[in-house]
């Protein structure tokens, strides 16, 4: 590790926000007085995940299960096959299952898809990710305080969706007026996740016409996606925007993970455009200075 580096890590994540945001954006962002989405994000890294002890139960991908199920019912959740605290935990039983996704409840973006395990080579590729994921404090990566307070497990759910496919994730980025109770949206479509070049498409309170992007919602799944709006109402409870994420398969509806500070608050994806549109859509109560 160079010295630059070593230095860079001990400084406070308050800095090392503006120092990657200007590296990424070409400016300062403004996190006293937010106005676009990355920048509120970065506020609520700041204010909300220290204080708020809900945004940990909402970030574990095993507690939020049962948050979940209490809300709305557990036919929206993915099939739980097994969870372990420890890799020793899964040495002894994971050569039982096949067709899985296995992940941390602890983090984002750790994600392997395992048709079947044929071997103890697979096993041991398997035991060596898994030790990695358990060793990741995920809070240290971009500075996401409320990781930090999630006892870390590794889950094995089924997998849902045809071999060799990957289902479109569909990403609905919520926000609720606090002064009347109504809602807003933003639903971000990904295609191509793990094959060829990631797509992203963006609907702005509207699923008839896209703001951005290729991807055209079929007459089926309009449906399915205003289902989803009227859940994720339901699921957000007393936050002021969330982002809960679903996918559709053989006409079902599923849960997919809840998310409340997307990318860190250095998401590039947006556009400068659509992260000042989603930033004047979230009705961000300000901490008092």
């Amino acid at each position: 590790m160079s010295e630059f580096r070593k230095i860079y890590k001990k400084i406070p994540w308050f800095f090392r926000d503006r120092i990657s945001f200007v590296k990424i954006f070409g400016r300062f962002p403004n996190i006293k007085k937010p106005k676009t989405f990355n920048e509120k994000v970065l506020y609520r890294k700041r204010h909300a995940c220290f204080t708020d002890p809900v945004y940990s139960i909402l970030a574990d991908k095993y507690l939020v299960r049962d948050y979940v199920s209490n809300k709305i019912g557990d036919e929206y959740l993915i099939p739980l096959l097994d969870s372990f605290d420890s890799v020793g935990e899964i040495k002894l039983r994971i050569g039982k299952y096949s067709d899985f996704v296995l992940k941390p409840n602890h983090g984002a973006g750790m994600v392997k898809i395992i048709d079947k395990i044929t071997c103890d080579i697979d096993v041991d590729n398997i035991l060596k990710v898994a030790d990695e994921w358990m060793e990741t404090d995920y809070a240290k990566m971009a500075g996401e305080v409320h990781y930090a307070k999630i006892k870390r497990k590794i889950l094995v759910e089924k997998r849902i969706g045809e071999k060799k496919t990957f289902l479109v994730d569909y990403k609905i980025h919520l926000f609720k007026n606090n002064n009347n109770d109504d809602f807003s949206f933003v639903l971000q479509i990904i295609d191509d996740r793990f094959v060829g070049e990631l797509n992203r498409t963006f609907y702005l309170d509207d699923l008839n016409n896209a703001y951005s992007g290729g991807h055209k919602l079929d007459a089926g799944h309009v449906d399915k996606i205003k289902k989803a709006l009227e859940l994720s109402k339901v699921l957000i409870g007393d936050l002021e925007y969330a982002r809960i994420d679903w996918y559709i398969n053989g006409g079902a509806l599923y849960f997919g993970e809840i998310t409340l500070t997307p990318a860190a608050g250095l998401g590039r994806g947006y556009g400068q455009e659509l992260d000042l549109l989603m930033g004047a859509k979230w009705d961000m109560m300000l901490a008092p200075r």
